[in-house]
C-alpha cells in the first residue's frame, strides 16, 4: 500500500489526468495551443499517441457568457424575510447605451423589453433548456470515456467531437446563449437592415423556438458578435462538468443554475484594468495625442480626428465600443453580482468566476492582487466569502524577492484559497501579510486567524480585511477598536459624532481646464502678491480687500498638492519654475512671511463655490491620499490655508468647534493613530472608505479635564501645542484666531517642536488606553523613524522621550500631581512666537 508507483504507472497516470481531468480556457488562441503542447510534453506515454485535448482546452472569453440561471431564471428563494424570484431572459439594463448607441432608441428598447417580460414573454423559459443540455452532457461523457490508446481511437474521438459540435442540440443551445450575450453589445441605433432588429426577449424566444426561421442576417450578426467578443458558455462547452438543473428544481449551484462543477480551480489570471486608455491606444497611432498635456487637451485632439483623420477616429471608437461592451456586460448582466462595482479590474472578476465554477465541495486556489480583500470596490465580494465561510486562507506577499520578474517589486499579491458551500471554514480564515517568500509561511507569528466578527469590529462599514504584519499587531488593533469608535460608522445611529464630510476639491485630471500657470497669468497682466494672483487694480491696493470682500476683484488662489504638505507643516515643499518641487530650508520655515508657490492657480470663485455652505473657516484640514504602509508614516495630515486643493489631498469638513478640530489634527498625526492606520491600509491610497474606519477619539472626550493636568481641559492642553506647531506663518492667522490666539506666528524651533510632538504622542497613547509595553512595541514598528534617530543621535530618541513623558503622565494620573512640561516657555506661550 505504501509502495511508490513504478515509472510506467506514473506515466500512464499523467496521461490519464491530462486527457480526462484538466480543463482550461484562454482568450488567446496561441495560449490555448501552447497549453496543449505543454500537456502533451508533460504527459507523454511511450507507445501511446498524444491525448485528445480539444474538448477540454478551449479558446474563449471566460468572463463573457450565459448561464442557465441568467437564461431560464431560478426557483423562488427566501432571502432577508421574503421570497425573491429571478425570472431570467434579457434584462432591461442590457439596453443601456455604449459608444455609438442612440440614447433615445435605447430608452425605447428598454421599455419594449420590459413590456415583453411583463406580458406574454413572462414565462418565456419556464420549461428551461435542461433536457437538451443534459443530452449534450451525456454525449460529452461518452466522448470522454471513449478509448484513445492508439491513433485510430484518437481519430475516432476527434470525429465524435466534431459530430457534437455540428449537432443541432449544440448549435441551437449555443445560439440561444450567444443571442442572449449579443443583446448587451447589439448595435442599438435606427440605421435600418435586418441585423438591426432589436435583440429583445421576443427575438430571443423566436431563436429558442426555431432559430432556422430567423432572418439569416440576424443570425450572422450574432455570430459576428460571438467571434468579436469570444462568448464562452461554460455549461455548453463543458456539459459533462456543468448540468443545468431541471425547471423549478433548486440547483446545487444556485448562483449559476447548474449542478456539478470542478473539484479544483487553479489560476493566475490577468491583473488589468478593464478600460481603454486613450494614451496607450494613441501611443501607436499618434504620439501628439498620447503625449497631450492633460486629459482635457487629449479629448479635444481626439474629437478633432473626426475631420482630420476619420479612419483613425473610427478605429478608436470601435476599440472604445468593444471595451465598453465588455464593461457593460460585466456591470449589467448579473453575471458578477459581487465584483462589478466601480472601476473594473479583471482579477476580482476571475476570482468570482472561479468561485462559481467549483462544486459544492470543491476548492479554488488563485493568485490575485491583495486588493481583493482590502479595496472598497471589492468589499461586497470579501464580505460575502467571509460570511459564507468560503474563505479558507489569504496569504499576502510583496514582490520584493521578484517572485514575478515582470511585476513591480512593490506589487502586493495574495495566494487566495476558497472552499465550496458544503465545506465552509467555521472558525475563521487564516491570514498572513507582508510575506516575501513562501518560507515565511512557516513562521507562526506571521499567521493568524480572523473571524467575521473580528473583521466587522475593525472595518464595520466595508468589512474589508485589515493588513497585520504579526499576530500581536492584530491583537493590539482589535483591542483599540473595541475601546475607540471609528470616525464614521455607517451602520450605527449617531455613528458620525464629528459630523465628518469629505471633499475632493479639484480633480487633477477632469478639472485641468480651470488650472492656470504662472506664465499664463503673468502674460494676461495678473500680479503675484505672496502666492495669490490679483488683477491689476487689486494689486495696486496691495491685495487688500475692503468691506466684506464681496465686491473684491477676481483672484487666483494657489492649488495645493499633497506633496506640499506634511505634519504640522503647510509649507513643506514649493514648486520651482512651475515643474519641480523642493523642500523648504529651515531658514525659510523660520521666516513667517515666506509662502510656497504651486504649479497651478485656480479662480478664487471656484474655491468659494465648492466650500459654500460646507465650510466657513479661513483654513482647511486634510491628508495625503498617496501613502504606503512601508513609508516612515502612513498618515500625513495637516492644516493649510483656505486655497485650492488637488484631489490627492482630501479634505475633512467637520461639524465641530475649531479647538476640537485642532485637537483632532493632533490625533491624526499621532503614532498611536498611525499604527492602526497602517493595519487598515492595504494599498497605496488612503481613501475615504479607509479614513472613515479609523478609530478617532470622540469629540466629547476633549471637554473632560485633563487626566495628567487637572487645571485645563484635554482640548485646551492639546490645542496650545497644536497651535505652536501649526501657526508658523501669517497665512494661517485665521486658524490661530479660531483657536483664540491673536499673537504673531510661532518661531520654528526644531528642538521645541520635537518635544511638543513627543508630549502629544504620549498624550494620545494615554487617550487610546494603550499600555506601556504596547507603546514600547508600537514604537518599534516604525523602523524608518528609528533608523533616522540612530543615525542622528545614536539611539531611538523619539521612542525614548515619548516613553519618558508617557511615564511622567502616568505618574501624574496616579498621584494627582500635574504633569510638568520640559519646555520654557510652555507650549503656545506668546513668548515662543515672533516679535510683533
Amino acid at each position: 500500500g505504501g509502495e511508490e508507483p513504478t515509472p510506467d504507472c506514473y506515466r500512464k497516470a499523467l496521461r490519464d489526468i491530462a486527457g480526462h481531468c484538466i480543463y482550461g480556457v484562454d482568450l488567446n488562441p496561441m495560449a490555448v495551443e501552447l497549453c496543449k503542447v505543454n500537456l502533451w510534453m508533460e504527459a507523454l506515454e511511450p507507445g501511446k499517441p498524444l491525448s485528445f485535448l480539444e474538448h477540454h482546452i478551449k479558446c474563449g472569453s471566460s468572463l463573457v457568457g450565459a448561464t442557465p440561471k441568467l437564461l431560464y431564471g431560478a426557483p423562488k428563494k427566501y432571502v432577508n424575510g421574503k421570497y425573491e424570484l429571478y425570472e431570467g431572459g434579457i434584462p432591461d439594463d442590457a439596453f443601456n447605451t455604449i459608444e455609438g448607441d442612440d440614447k433615445k432608441y435605447c430608452s425605447e428598447l428598454k421599455k419594449l423589453n420590459k413590456s415583453q417580460k411583463d406580458g406574454a414573454q413572462k414565462d418565456l423559459f419556464d420549461d428551461g433548456g435542461a433536457a437538451v443540455s443534459n443530452e449534450l452532457s451525456n454525449k460529452y461523457e461518452n466522448l470522454d470515456n471513449s478509448d484513445d490508446s492508439d491513433l485510430g481511437h484518437v481519430r475516432e474521438k476527434s470525429r465524435k467531437y466534431d459530430e457534437i459540435l455540428n449537432s443541432f442540440d449544440y448549435i441551437h443551445e449555443r445560439m440561444i446563449c450567444d443571442a442572449w450575450c449579443s443583446a448587451f453589445v447589439w448595435n442599438k441605433s435606427k440605421i435600418g437592415g435586418a441585423a438591426n432588429i432589436p435583440m429583445t426577449n421576443a427575438l430571443l424566444t423566436r431563436i429558442r423556438d426555431n432559430f432556422k426561421n430567423v432572418d439569416v442576417a440576424i443570425l450572422n450578426e450574432i455570430k459576428r458578435l460571438r467571434d468579436q467578443y469570444k462568448f464562452f458558455h461554460w455549461h455548453i462547452e463543458f456539459p459533462d462538468v456543468f448540468r443545468p438543473a431541471a425547471p423549478g428544481v433548486k440547483a446545487e449551484n444556485e448562483e449559476m443554475g447548474w449542478n456539478g462543477g470542478f473539484d479544483c480551480v487553479l489560476g493566475n489570471p490577468p491583473w488589468e484594468q478593464l478600460q481603454l486608455d486613450p494614451q496607450e491606444f494613441f501611443a501607436v497611432f499618434s504620439t501628439e495625442i498620447a503625449n497631450a498635456a492633460n486629459m482635457a487637451v487629449r479629448e479635444r485632439k481626439i474629437s478633432q480626428l473626426k475631420d482630420l483623420n476619420p479612419k483613425l477616429y473610427s478605429q478608436y471608437t470601435e476599440a472604445l465600443r468593444i471595451m465598453e461592451g465588455v464593461q457593460h456586460f460585466v456591470h449589467n448582466s448579473s453575471r458578477f453580482p459581487l465584483t462589478s462595482f466601480g472601476r473594473l479590474n479583471t482579477a476580482p472578476l476571475f476570482v468570482e468566476l472561479s468561485q462559481t465554477l467549483i462544486s459544492t465541495i470543491g476548492r479554488v486556489g488563485i493568485i490575485v492582487p491583495s486588493g481583493i480583500a482590502t479595496d472598497s470596490f471589492n468589499q461586497h465580494y470579501f464580505k460575502a466569502i467571509v460570511e459564507q465561510g468560503r474563505l479558507v486562507s489569504l496569504y499576502d506577499f510583496e514582490n520584493r524577492q521578484k517572485l514575478f520578474q515582470a511585476v513591480d517589486s512593490r506589487m502586493k499579491f495574495s495566494l487566495l484559497t476558497l472552499t465550496g458551500l458544503e465545506r465552509p471554514s467555521k472558525s475563521g480564515a487564516d491570514f498572513a501579510f507582508f510575506l516575501y517568500q513562501t518560507e515565511d509561511l512557516s513562521d507562526p507569528e506571521k499567521i493568524f486567524k480572523l473571524s467575521k466578527e473580528d473583521i466587522e469590529l475593525i472595518n464595520p462599514n466595508t468589512r474589508t480585511c485589515p493588513v497585520f504584519r504579526t499576530r500581536r499587531d492584530a491583537e493590539i488593533t482589535k483591542a483599540i477598536c473595541r475601546r475607540v469608535p471609528v470616525l464614521v460608522n455607517e451602520n450605527k445611529v449617531g455613528g458620525n459624532p464629528w459630523g465628518f464630510d469629505g471633499m475632493l476639491m479639484f480633480m487633477m485630471n477632469t478639472a485641468s481646464h480651470m488650472f492656470r500657470t504662472r506664465t499664463q497669468l503673468e502674460a494676461e497682466g495678473w500680479h503675484l502678491i505672496g502666492n495669490v494672483f490679483h488683477s491689476p487694480s487689486h494689486a495696486r491696493n496691495g491685495g487688500k480687500v475692503e468691506g466684506d470682500g464681496s465686491a473684491a476683484p477676481q483672484c487666483y488662489l494657489p492649488l495645493y498638492e499633497a506633496k506640499m504638505v506634511h505634519h504640522y507643516d503647510h509649507r513643506w515643499a514649493t514648486y520651482i519654475n512651475g515643474t519641480d518641487t523642493r523642500d523648504l530650508t529651515l531658514e525659510e520655515k523660520a521666516t513667517p512671511n515666506f509662502q510656497i508657490l504651486p504649479r497651478y492657480w485656480v479662480p478664487k470663485t471656484e474655491v468659494a463655490e465648492r466650500l459654500k455652505d460646507r465650510w466657513s473657516h479661513g483654513w482647511l484640514l486634510g491628508w495625503r491620499d498617496i501613502t504606503n504602509t512601508t513609508n516612515e508614516r502612513t498618515v500625513i495630515a495637516g492644516v493649510i490655508s483656505r486655497v485650492g486643493v488637488g484631489n490627492q489631498f482630501p479634505l475633512m469638513l467637520l461639524n465641530s468647534n475649531p479647538i476640537n478640530i485642532a485637537a483632532l489634527s493632533a490625533n491624526l498625526t499621532s503614532f498611536a493613530f498611525d499604527f492602526v492606520a497602517r493595519q487598515k491600509c492595504g494599498g497605496s491610497h488612503l481613501n475615504f472608505f479607509v479614513y472613515k474606519q479609523l478609530p478617532i477619539i470622540l469629540p466629547n472626550t476633549y471637554t473632560q479635564f485633563c487626566f495628567w493636568s487637572h487645571s485645563q481641559t484635554i482640548a485646551d492642553w492639546i490645542c496650545q501645542r497644536v497651535l505652536e506647531l501649526t501657526y508658523t506663518a501669517y497665512d494661517l492667522k485665521p486658524f490661530a484666531l479660531d483657536c483664540g490666539y491673536d499673537g504673531p506666528p510661532f518661531k520654528w524651533d526644531e528642538e521645541r517642536r520635537f518635544l511638543i510632538r513627543c508630549e502629544l504622542d504620549a498624550a494620545y497613547f494615554h487617550l487610546y488606553e494603550i499600555s506601556r509595553d504596547e507603546v514600547d512595541y508600537i514604537m518599534d514598528t516604525f523602523p524608518i523613524t528609528q533608523r533616522k534617530d540612530q543615525d542622528k543621535y545614536g539611539c531611538f530618541r523619539t521612542k525614548k522621550v515619548i516613553l519618558e513623558i508617557f511615564d511622567e503622565m502616568a505618574e501624574a494620573i496616579k498621584t494627582g500631581k500635574a504633569y510638568q512640561t520640559r519646555l520654557e516657555p510652555a507650549p503656545g506661550d506668546l513668548r515662543a512666537g515672533h516679535e510683533k
